[in-house]
């Protein structure tokens, strides 16, 4: 039975095409912008091939996905390439520019994980807010 579902799976997939993002040749709000859900992709996957170049994100990005911290709107889960497992758990744009603004401040680069479904919590968001205003008084 296992054989027969995987098998199944994968014809679906392989006929289902995904958007692809090369993190070298986007910026920040396009990748966000592509993290929307789309009514023909029924996997809502956004497959990025590798990681986001060092300082991708950058501080000019910060008022952007600090706006974008308190929505709800459901987004694409993002699936690295090279990637054999298939997440569709429930995923948000502000999960998603919660994960981008973490990032810049551990200052790690993105895009390290295979699949990624993101979501953020009230907990978090306070964090991040009280980071950010003391991040503007140092501005």
């Amino acid at each position: 039975m296992k054989i027969i579902l995987t098998i199944f799976v994968l014809i679906i997939f392989n006929n289902v095409q995904s958007q692809n993002a090369d993190l070298t040749k986007i910026t920040v709000k396009e990748f966000i912008t592509l993290l929307y859900p789309e009514k023909e992709d029924p996997f809502n996957i956004l497959v990025i091939e590798k990681e986001a170049p060092e300082y991708w994100i950058k501080q000019d990005d910060l008022p952007y996905l600090m706006s974008l911290l308190k929505t709800k709107e459901p987004s694409k889960c993002v699936m690295h390439i090279y990637s054999s497992h298939l997440r569709t758990s429930e995923s948000t744009i502000a999960g998603h520019a919660a994960d981008l603004i973490n990032c810049y401040r551990e200052n790690d680069i993105y895009g390290n994980f295979l699949n990624r479904c993101a979501n953020v919590n009230d907990e978090d968001i306070m964090e991040i807010e009280q980071w950010w205003s003391l991040l503007q008084k140092k501005n």
